[in-house]
């Protein structure tokens, strides 16, 4: 229950990953048995018809896994087992959408940045995803409202990133890491993300994460973490990237997420360079 507060949704692998257990059958057990207790939730609930149960199954790929979640029960259990506040979770269940592929990849991530950090000695002091509750729950937490000053007149936008990371290097060093995935659908297409790169050259030429997070007070930038479901994918998406060599765009860092076990070593850049996410 500690994990699923810490991480917010999770697989039975993940959970591995992040420690709750070795033994996978164990915690499929502990999983259910806090389920008929209500304590936890999963997504997409085995129990549904219809849209669930045929979306659980990808073309290649095979069954997905489900994602566990605490429920308010499990939140008010585990404050009182802790002694402390309970965590903030979701009064009521996740629907069901396309979106759990991503939601799952964005846990992966937030998985290997910390382990790195561990490794590393930097400390992950946040990490922010956008299936967590917002402002009373009702917006998505990662939403910075800003106002694009390339338009004339200026008009308001908002920039809704997939999560948000801030961490301190063992160097003293802040960074803040903006992260966005893209899976694809289910013919891996990159024209999603093609369509985005506008409104992300203008957030990143606006400072907008740094703005948001007071970041721009330090002089630090924020680095793009774009992620993608595979290699292909990737390619593709490096291969037409406008106006590549431009300033902002040397802030983005590209992997795919089979890429992720080196967290720190490895990132593509738009204009054709590999380097470390981190130096030093």
């Amino acid at each position: 229950m500690h994990k699923l507060a810490a991480h917010r949704l999770l697989s039975i692998k993940q959970m591995q990953a992040a420690g709750a257990g070795r033994d996978a059958k164990h915690l499929r057990l502990l999983v259910q048995d806090l389920r008929t207790q209500k304590l936890v939730r999963a997504l997409p609930d085995e129990n549904r018809k219809g849209e669930a149960a045929v979306t659980r199954f990808k073309p290649g790929e095979g069954r997905r896994a489900l994602l566990y979640y605490l429920s308010p029960a499990g939140a008010r259990a585990l404050g009182e087992l802790t002694g402390q506040p309970p965590p903030e979770v979701r009064a009521k269940p996740y629907n069901f959408s396309s979106k759990v592929e991503e939601w799952e990849a964005i846990t992966d991530t937030h998985l290997a940045l910390d382990a790195w950090c561990g490794a590393a000695g930097a400390r992950l002091d946040f990490f922010q995803a956008d299936f967590q509750p917002g402002a009373a729950g009702l917006e998505r937490a990662t939403r910075m409202p800003f106002v694009d000053t390339t338009q004339r007149p200026p008009a308001p936008d908002n920039f809704t990133p997939d999560a948000v990371a801030g961490l301190t290097q063992a160097s003293g060093a802040i960074q803040l890491l903006v992260v966005e995935v893209y899976t694809g659908g289910w013919q891996s297409r990159v024209g999603h993300f093609r369509d985005q790169l506008p409104h992300l050259a203008t957030v990143a030429m606006l400072g907008v994460p740094e703005r948001h997070w007071r970041l721009d007070q330090l002089g630090r930038s924020a680095r793009y973490l774009i992620l993608f479901r595979t290699a292909a994918m990737r390619v593709e998406a490096l291969s037409r990237w406008p106006d590549s060599g431009a300033e902002h765009w040397g802030r983005f860092f590209i992997k795919s997420l089979d890429e992720l076990a080196d967290f720190n070593g490895g990132w593509h850049q738009p204009n054709g360079a590999r380097r470390a996410l981190f130096h030093g």
